[in-house]
């Protein structure tokens, strides 16, 4: 599962675009949930890239404004390959929890 799939369960809602390709999201996405009784605010973003172009450096500038804004992240990251040096930095300064997206695939052998 991904980042927007998640978004539109957690908010019950169609308002993320769902795609198999990665990098579909570019703008964030708000929506809210509610959970035990509890309401949360839920953010959709682009995925953290080391990548400098135009498009990634935009993306990042929109993670960033929601990492700074935000109480508590959710990473959903690729189990596979782990979390990034950039997710371990930004766990250094807030509350962060990690989870694991579909790690169903086919090996090659």
């Amino acid at each position: 599962m991904g980042k927007s799939t998640l978004f539109n369960r957690l908010t019950r809602s169609r308002k993320a675009l769902v795609d198999d390709q990665p990098g579909v999201t570019r703008d964030r996405l708000y929506g809210v949930t509610t959970s035990f009784g509890r309401r949360a605010l839920v953010v959709d973003t682009g995925g953290l890239s080391s990548s400098t172009g135009v498009l990634d450096t935009a993306i990042r500038e929109q993670v960033d404004h929601v990492i700074d804004e935000a109480d508590a992240l959710l990473f959903l990251t690729d189990a596979r390959s782990g979390s990034t040096v950039d997710e371990i930095e930004i766990a250094t300064k807030k509350c962060v929890f990690f989870s694991s997206g579909d790690t169903s695939f086919q090996d090659s052998d």
